[in-house]
């Protein structure tokens, strides 16, 4: 960026800080329409609205941020998907509720496939219409096919299941993350998928 097009732009930022009332105290009111490929640091806000998949902030105080390129979705299985008894199943996720940056493939991998580095937090719940007693349910997370977390639900009874699972984990650009479950009840069984409240992944960055 040039000297001269950074001092206007300084010069600016005054300018509506001396507007505002900010100069020498906290900001209000601060939009940044778009800081992409720029890093902001110790900026004091009331109302902050941040654009751009590349912006790093640090030292920020205040309330109200908005991120509207963060990553983050929610997805969930619409109608009942067949586990086979005794093999691991990749759950097909096929309805979309909100996914910020397109990430998610509900119609051919149904694999979250990462855009950028980060620490991600995923979450996963299954239902089970049928399992029974003594029988279980194993919820796991894979990361470019590799198991990185799992559950195993015991069933005490002949009754439907839920088992779900969590995951905070370091990400990079390109990886992959799946869902994966496992039963022995000895017959084939089916994931629930009646609503997004049934069986459903959501994935968010969170730094």
């Amino acid at each position: 960026m040039k000297p001269k097009f950074v001092l206007l732009i300084s010069m600016l930022l005054l300018a509506l800080a001396a507007f505002s009332g900010c100069i020498g105290g906290s900001g209000r009111n601060l939009l940044l329409v778009d800081v992409s490929d720029q890093n902001y640091s110790d900026v004091n806000f009331t109302n902050l609205t941040v654009t751009g998949d590349s912006t790093v902030l640090g030292g920020i105080t205040g309330n109200n941020i908005s991120l509207t390129d963060q990553s983050s979705c929610s997805v969930w299985r619409s109608g009942a998907q067949t586990l086979t008894s005794g093999v691991e199943t990749k759950i097909q996720f096929n309805t979309v509720d909100y996914d910020n940056l397109n990430e998610f493939d509900e119609t051919t991998s149904y694999d979250f496939n990462v855009i950028s580095d980060g620490i991600y937090f995923i979450h996963s719940t299954l239902a089970l219409t049928y399992l029974g007693s003594g029988h279980i349910l194993r919820v796991q997370i894979h990361v470019n096919d590799t198991e990185v977390a799992r559950t195993i639900n015991n069933s005490s009874r002949n009754s439907s299941i839920t088992g779900d699972v969590t995951k905070i984990k370091k990400l990079n650009a390109g990886d992959s993350i799946t869902i994966k479950a496992y039963h022995n009840e000895g017959t084939n069984q089916d994931i629930a998928g009646y609503s997004e409240n049934s069986s459903y992944l959501n994935v968010h960055k969170l730094a």
